[in-house]
């Protein structure tokens, strides 16, 4: 959802065709953290929630990925 964002999509519009015009029932889920602490300490997730309740309602499966490593981004090693 986050390709959508800079795109300038409606992700919640992307998400809710994926689920009831295409039949999505798996979604992995990013969680970039310069998104949800774009300011120290102040956290906001609501994006993240919003796209995982909006998946539950029509009875989906969420995989959340999070970490260092997420799709799109390159390489990355400590």
């Amino acid at each position: 959802m986050h390709r959508c964002s800079e795109l300038g999509i409606n992700k919640y519009a992307v998400l809710q065709g994926a689920l009831e015009d295409l039949s999505f029932r798996r979604f992995r889920l990013m969680s970039y953290w310069n998104i949800h602490e774009q300011e120290q300490g102040v956290y906001k997730s609501d994006a993240l929630y919003g796209q995982i309740d909006l998946i539950a309602t029509d009875k989906g499966d969420v995989t959340q990925s999070v970490g260092k490593r997420q799709p799109r981004w390159t390489e990355f090693h400590m």
